[in-house]
């Protein structure tokens, strides 16, 4: 029986589009190599600096930030949700996302929001682990 819904889940997922599996081949192929590899290095260095972009480019939060890494702040869960609008990107519109609670085990719950393809992403973390 587990293997039948597994064949409907893969192709259900192929006719959806086939996000899940292509981010579940992704993290497959970066989860195999050796954590000191030239490959894996680039890509989380091309990968984040992305991320810094986008987080200036359409964040309220970083958007005045101008340089590497070393030049944005450490925050914590606090300061977001103190000021969580100044956080999401302008790309996004959070009537649409998801939102993900934490259990607060250590403290307060936090609130976060996921677009639907963040949340397939986290489909296939799953099923690899």
């Amino acid at each position: 029986m587990c293997k039948l819904r597994s064949i409907a889940f893969w192709f259900l997922e192929a006719v959806k589009g086939g996000v899940v599996k292509n981010a579940y081949h992704e993290l497959k192929t970066f989860d195999a190599l050796d954590s000191h590899s030239k490959q894996l290095a680039e890509y989380q260095q091309l990968t984040l600096q992305k991320l810094l972009q986008h987080a200036i480019d359409t964040t309220k939060f970083y958007g005045k930030i101008q340089g590497p890494l070393a030049y944005f702040p450490i925050i914590d869960k606090n300061m977001i949700g103190k000021q969580q609008d100044d956080f999401i990107s302008s790309k996004y519109d959070k009537s649409r996302m998801f939102n993900r609670t934490t259990g607060g085990s250590t403290g307060a719950p936090f609130i976060c929001y996921q677009d639907s393809a963040k949340r397939k992403r986290v489909t296939a973390e799953v099923i690899l682990l």
